[in-house]
């Protein structure tokens, strides 16, 4: 198959077939530099950290990949995670980390880090 325009995909439910689309490619697939896929959120349906929608059954990795995925907005707390959509077909919802969280693992490191140095022998 082969792709070049936009590619529309519901998504109401967290089963495939009845929740949300799911395309089956018996062969190779192909998205053009013009591809784009298009995903809308269906009757109120609002995504949860961890799930997991295999949109996507494929039997090898596709050439090529969309020039643009336009994905609804999430809850603030979280994002959608692409990295699987061209290995198996599949769009996840994880958690986006807290800033304050990052802070604190740099101050940590950085405590570590001066420690470290305080130790060494002159």
């Amino acid at each position: 198959a082969q792709f070049n325009g936009t590619l529309g995909l519901d998504l109401a439910g967290a089963q495939a077939g009845s929740g949300f689309d799911q395309i089956h490619f018996g062969g190779s697939v192909l998205f053009d530099a013009g591809a784009q896929l298009s995903v809308s959120l269906q009757g109120g349906f609002a995504p949860q950290a961890g799930q997991r929608f295999q949109v996507f059954a494929l039997r090898q990795a596709p050439d090529g990949q969309f020039a643009a995925l336009n994905l609804p907005t999430l809850a603030t707390d979280l994002t959608w995670d692409t990295q699987d959509l061209y290995t198996n077909g599949t769009l996840g919802v994880a958690v986006v980390p807290e800033p304050a969280s990052a802070w604190m693992l740099l101050a940590g490191l950085g405590v570590v880090w001066t420690g470290r140095r305080r130790r060494t022998p002159q």
